[in-house]
């Protein structure tokens, strides 16, 4: 063999490795490549999964939050819609009372004008006690001794109507919406403070020129208060129905 097919040879061994070699390490390249994004895969598919379970665990989270301030919310409303009417309709009646009560068109019998027939059957139609009347047929003054025992009559039985509505609204208060609390106490604290005037002044009459302070602010303002919480009570029933729908 000469020196040319010699060093022919030699080329055509070396090209052959190299294209062996050559494929070899494409045949590498493309396993690597494989691999890597089937485990790039994996990898972005255990992450997906991970964020979802995670994104499902705090969805789970925030329905379980919202249906319970929803059950509360709702449990909340129809618990002021049960007590409202009645703190409405125990107001009315104590406002009046007391609005009647402290009224200065005050009218009663002239009992000492009467006839004893008269006075009589007046007694006997009268709601005071027997003791009372007992002491208004011995009496001499007849009108400021009835005057005075109509006045405690009167008194007590308006106390009671306020008594009624002020303890309800008390017991119940924490159910209605706040502003709404406020503004019932404040008339609340309006109206017991002329029941207290009225009463202080009966029992130690003093004739200074605001003795009826309380009196004569109730029946400028008092009228005004109860229109405001009457259209917050109907805005606050109104919403509550709304709520069932």
């Amino acid at each position: 063999m000469n020196s040319f097919e010699l060093v022919r040879n030699i080329f055509a061994i070396t090209a052959v490795f190299g294209v062996a070699a050559t494929a070899i390490v494409g045949m590498a390249f493309w396993f690597f490549r494989l691999l890597s994004e089937k485990w790039l895969d994996a990898k972005f598919n255990e992450r997906l999964e991970n964020y979802r379970h995670s994104q499902q665990r705090e969805l789970e989270k925030l329905r379980f939050s919202i249906n319970t301030l929803m059950d509360r919310t709702t449990k909340l409303h129809q618990h002021e819609f049960d007590i409202l009417p009645q703190v409405w309709s125990n107001l009315v009646e104590a406002f009046g009372n007391i609005q009647s009560f402290v009224s200065p068109l005050q009218q009663h019998a002239d009992l000492d004008n009467m006839g004893d027939a008269q006075f009589d059957e007046f007694l006997s139609k009268s709601d005071l006690f027997e003791w009372q009347k007992v002491q208004l047929k011995e009496g001499r003054d007849r009108n400021s001794l009835y005057f005075k025992m109509k006045f405690w009559q009167d008194y007590n039985r308006v106390f009671a109507s306020y008594a009624v509505f002020h303890n309800h609204f008390v017991k119940n208060g924490i159910f209605i919406q706040p502003e709404l609390k406020a503004k019932l106490g404040a008339l609340s604290d309006v109206l017991s403070e002329v029941l207290n005037e009225r009463s202080f002044e009966e029992q130690y009459p003093n004739p200074r020129a605001d003795r009826f302070a309380k009196c004569d602010e109730f029946r400028k303002n008092g009228s005004d208060m109860l229109k405001s919480i009457e259209k917050d009570v109907q805005t606050r029933l109104w919403d509550a129905r709304l709520l069932e729908h």
